[in-house]
């Protein structure tokens, strides 16, 4: 059962993408890779089959980092990190694709801030990947456009997301979209010899 809060926010979701002629234009059939854009309120109402293939987005996308970094790619943890009932989903499907074919996602979450600041209320990009054949088209920026049309509409003063520090790729991506270091991103550790730089940075964007 939804909280009149939750279903509120469900409602902004939908009319925002109905309304989103940049997003719906990836649906044109004259696209190199069209796509059919699916909106998922809740990560419970994921088939198995999608769940599988966003999982497998993220290991074919990402997979290097995880297994590089010191968590490594324990594909049991990730999916129950994707499982969580308060996760949004974006699924973007192949125009003429069997229902479960899944070419990329971006999943989000209503949350709070980090200590000190844990009563601010913020919108989490937690995943965006793409298959290799909507790469190169702006989508992945259109996405997280998207998210932050969400969260302003939501009166959500702040969006953050998680990258590799080894993916220049995103991180550039990121920070073209207006992203910086958010203050609860982990340090570099400086030991007796060396820096060891972290694995990972905490970004975030203000939507003031």
């Amino acid at each position: 059962m939804y909280s009149p809060q939750a279903l509120a926010r469900m409602q902004t979701v939908q009319t925002l993408l109905r309304q989103d002629a940049a997003l719906s234009a990836y649906e044109a059939p004259q696209r190199p890779c069209p796509v059919a854009i699916h909106w998922v309120p809740s990560a419970l109402d994921l088939r198995p089959g999608e769940l599988d293939a966003c999982l497998g987005l993220v290991h074919a996308t990402s997979g290097h980092d995880y297994a590089a970094s010191a968590m490594g790619w324990d594909p049991r943890r990730k999916r129950d990190e994707m499982l969580d009932a308060d996760m949004m989903y974006l699924l973007l499907r192949p125009a003429q694709g069997g229902p479960d074919a899944i070419l990329g996602f971006t999943s989000f979450m209503f949350t709070h801030d980090d200590p000190p600041h844990h009563d601010r209320p913020v919108l989490y990009i937690y995943e965006i990947h793409l298959h290799e054949r909507l790469r190169g088209q702006g989508l992945g920026s259109r996405l997280i456009q998207f998210v932050e049309s969400v969260a302003r509409a939501c009166h959500i003063p702040k969006t953050m997301l998680t990258v590799f520090t080894a993916n220049t790729r995103a991180k550039s991506m990121y920070h073209s979209l207006g992203y910086t270091r958010d203050e609860c991103s982990p340090d570099d550790r400086t030991t007796r010899n060396r820096v060891i730089p972290a694995e990972y940075a905490i970004m975030s964007k203000s939507m003031d």
